[in-house]
């Protein structure tokens, strides 16, 4: 995925310490996301208005998602973009 910044589509919050979030992904993928990879200002996940898109790393949605081009067994991708507003 290289350097820069994806959005991806988180559906709800379902739980956050102090140093991450554990966020609902499309689909219902769940993953813990460290606060310093979200891009987006924190208080967009703390207002509750699903869904939303944010902004994570690039290196960490790649570590989560893997290749957003190959599904795993037929699953859906999630959604990934480079904030060009083009949705691949």
């Amino acid at each position: 995925m290289g350097d820069g910044n994806v959005t991806v589509c988180v559906t709800a919050v379902s739980r956050e310490t102090e140093k991450a979030f554990l966020l609902v992904f499309e689909g219902g993928e769940e993953h813990w996301m460290p606060k310093s990879q979200i891009r987006s200002d924190l208080q967009t996940l703390k207002a509750g208005e699903f869904p939303v898109g944010i902004q994570i790393s690039s290196w960490i949605a790649e570590e989560k998602f893997g290749d957003p081009n190959v599904p795993p067994d037929g699953a859906p991708a999630p959604t990934l973009n480079s904030g060009d507003g083009i949705p691949f």
